[in-house]
């Protein structure tokens, strides 16, 4: 079990990033400061290591979201606007005349501090500062990740507090590719939550939650080649919706032609499916990861869930996601 950290090179812009390797029997997560990001997961099953997580070599030189933490309002916002207790909020319209993943100088673009590593527990924590100034956002929040690594997956937490009412609703875009192929269609996908939202042509929710059947019920493993036919044979990007009660955290599983398999769990409630043939914008090749991003529903400030998503001033948030994999020889 341990934790280290260096610098991510020599130059001055290098040196300011920190890439934090967390190592336990089997197993190893690389982390970068830039977006408090995971950059890789590695582990042994049978004879051959696996690297599981898709991401470019530079996430910088293409302002790429792979892998990075998201905010402080994931996915998309209508108009990038929104009220909080009467009062209206303009936000950088940087998707169309929508707002997207807390804008361009969101948390992914950010260069976290490394606050603390804890070698015995293979445990590094992040921490940001982020002001009004800088992402338009009203307050300045305060939030930190923390990664564990378990034995049999991945532990993030995100905590946060501000100065000011705010809105704090992160998510993971890692991408994954369990078998290493060039594509993810053979793997297979299960949800665990038991409605999907429905999507108009700009990401942005249409109506209110249906019961997942027909075409959407993806409630037993489904190959994702099956599902991305007809309007979805170019672009997978789908919302799907727990009861919202809080009791069963689970929200998908995917599992790889060569039997590996990974949970994705997590406190909040909604379950953002993404690939597409065309992932240029994040510097990965066409389909060769899929992102499995637990957060809240788009728009979910305009929507019932304000009260879930509004940070306000004073009050901590708590908010976890957790990996588990499962290998073929266990």
């Amino acid at each position: 079990v341990n934790a280290v950290a260096k610098p991510l090179g020599r130059s001055k812009a290098d040196r300011q990033i920190k890439v934090v390797t967390l190592t336990r029997e089997n197993a190893t997560v690389e982390l970068w400061s830039y977006g408090a990001r995971i950059q890789s997961i590695q582990f042994v099953s049978g004879r051959k290591k696996w690297d599981i997580v898709k991401s470019p070599s530079d996430p910088r030189s293409k302002q790429s979201v792979a892998g990075a933490s998201i905010g402080r309002v994931a996915n998309r916002i209508r108009g990038g606007q929104f009220e909080l207790k009467g009062k209206k909020y303009q936000l950088e319209q940087n998707e169309g005349v929508n707002h997207i993943h807390g804008g361009s100088k969101g948390l992914q673009f950010q260069n976290w501090q490394l606050a603390e590593l804890r070698p015995d527990q293979a445990m590094a924590r992040f921490y940001l500062n982020q002001t009004e100034d800088i992402d338009g956002y009203p307050g300045r929040m305060e939030v930190t990740c923390t990664y564990w690594l378990l034995d049999d997956g991945l532990r993030v937490e995100y905590r946060a507090q501000s100065s000011h009412d705010t809105l704090f609703a992160p998510t993971l875009h890692t991408y994954f590719n369990l078998s290493g192929d060039r594509s993810v269609a053979k793997h297979q996908l299960q949800i665990h939550t038991p409605f999907f939202q429905l999507l108009d042509a700009d990401g942005l929710p249409k109506g209110r939650p249906k019961s997942m059947k027909g075409w959407n019920d993806l409630s037993k493993p489904t190959a994702i080649s099956r599902i991305m036919t007809g309007p979805r044979k170019d672009t997978l990007d789908i919302c799907f919706m727990s009861d919202g009660s809080g009791r069963d955290l689970e929200r998908c599983t995917l599992t790889g032609p060569n039997g590996l398999e990974l949970k994705v769990n997590s406190t909040m409630p909604s379950l953002q499916v993404y690939t597409s043939t065309d992932l240029k914008h994040d510097g990965l090749r066409p389909m060769s990861g899929i992102a499995l991003e637990a957060q809240y529903p788009p728009d979910s400030v305009n929507r019932i869930l304000l009260n879930r998503v509004a940070l306000w001033a004073g009050e901590a948030r708590r908010e976890v996601i957790e990996y588990k994999w499962k290998t073929s020889d266990h």
